[in-house]
């Protein structure tokens, strides 16, 4: 099995498990407010007030009230529906035997419904439904009620009232707030792997560029006879590769660990002659020039100059006709300039690219608050110039 198979494999298993987890403790919480309702019903329907002050039989009181627990199993994927049935089953047998002078159940239940309501019910228009049929409910027990008909009974109901609407705001509250945080994750998400996708390419795009040129002129060596010429370049193609690996397997430890990160610096300017060094061996000459004077970076500024620069040497290699090109490095006042510049039109022979190291580079300047601007200039070749902010580390 490969590694992607078995990365993957792992990660739907831990999605699974986190899955069950959430499932297992939802089950848990509405098992227990259910079993709430029911034993607060029991303690209702056997209590002697209830039984004397009922005009209907005894067992439909307990048949309503106990069934409103199992009903707020369904507070949570139904809400709506959990609310009207809740609502009817009690204005039913309140229409039938009256409005008994106890009933803690039916409280409990509508204010747990309420709240479930809010939080649960994802369509503003289902909620306000759910919510005028709780004050559907409301009004039949007032009208229905003889001991409410007055203005002191109205002032003791007034409470209650207002107790069911402030559950439902809480529950509406809580899930704005769950889909607030939920969207954040999800942009956090969304960013770190943008960030992986960028050092990725950045790491492994100029080294197998590299590594093409190398190996198409060690064919060329080999079909105009010169072996001792492809063999070097050959060599050369293998050190790029031995290069490639060791960056790509820190960058990876970086990803995996922050103390890795710091094990493993992040190049910066002060690794240019390095990256220029391995842009001539690949037969590109380039001239880097560097204008004011250097100072000290953000290490997060200077790894977005030393990625841009890389990035445009390595799209150079690929796509231009040019073997040259030009880098500048100007440091001013409050920012620092990097301009890269290749001689040449679009080679005919482009090697495949995905694009993706434009919008990289843009992603990176935008990071650290940079303007980036790139395109043809007017002697046919590319440019690409970045202004990075240059305040002290």
């Amino acid at each position: 099995m490969t590694a992607p198979a078995l990365a993957g494999s792992y990660g739907e298993q831990v999605g699974r498990l986190a899955s069950w987890r959430s499932t297992d403790r939802h089950s848990v919480v509405d098992n227990v407010a259910a079993g709430l309702v029911v034993v607060v019903a029991q303690l209702d329907v056997w209590t002697p007030a209830l039984q004397t002050e009922l005009s209907g039989p005894h067992w439909l009181a307990f048949v309503v009230i106990s069934s409103l627990g199992p009903l707020l199993l369904l507070r949570r994927r139904r809400p709506l529906l959990a609310v009207v049935l809740i609502t009817t089953m009690v204005v039913a047998w309140w229409m039938v035997e009256g409005v008994p002078p106890i009933a803690s159940a039916v409280t409990v239940a509508v204010m747990i419904a309420s709240y479930s309501l809010g939080r649960w019910e994802p369509s503003r228009l289902r909620g306000l439904l759910g919510l005028g049929a709780i004050g559907v409910a409301l009004a039949a027990h007032l009208l229905l009620n003889p001991d409410t008909r007055n203005s002191d009974a109205l002032r003791d109901e007034l409470p209650w009232i207002l107790v069911i609407i402030a559950l439902w705001l809480l529950g509406a509250y809580l899930r704005y707030r769950s889909l607030f945080v939920e969207g954040l994750r999800q942009a956090a998400v969304q960013e770190e792997r943008a960030r992986i996708a960028r050092e990725m390419h950045d790491v492994v795009a100029h080294g197998l560029g590299v590594m093409v040129i190398q190996a198409e002129a060690a064919a060329e060596m080999v079909a105009t006879g010169d072996p001792d010429q492809a063999r070097a370049c050959l060599e050369k193609v293998q050190a790029t590769g031995r290069q490639a690996l060791a960056d790509l397997r820190a960058t990876l430890s970086a990803l995996r660990d922050d103390g890795a990160a710091q094990r493993h610096p992040q190049p910066g300017l002060t690794g240019l002659d390095d990256l220029m060094t391995s842009v001539r061996e690949a037969g590109l000459a380039v001239e880097l020039s560097v204008a004011g004077v250097p100072r000290p970076l953000a290490p997060s500024v200077s790894l977005v100059a030393y990625r841009l620069i890389q990035e445009a040497l390595t799209n150079t290699i690929k796509h231009s006709a040019g073997r040259s090109a030009m880098v500048s490095v100007t440091y001013e006042p409050d920012e620092v300039v990097v301009h890269v510049r290749d001689r040449g039109p679009a080679h005919p022979k482009v090697l495949p690219g995905t694009g993706s190291g434009l919008r990289g580079m843009a992603e990176r300047v935008k990071g650290v608050r940079g303007r980036l601007d790139s395109g043809p200039d007017a002697d046919g070749g590319y440019q690409v110039r970045a202004h990075l902010p240059a305040g002290q580390r």
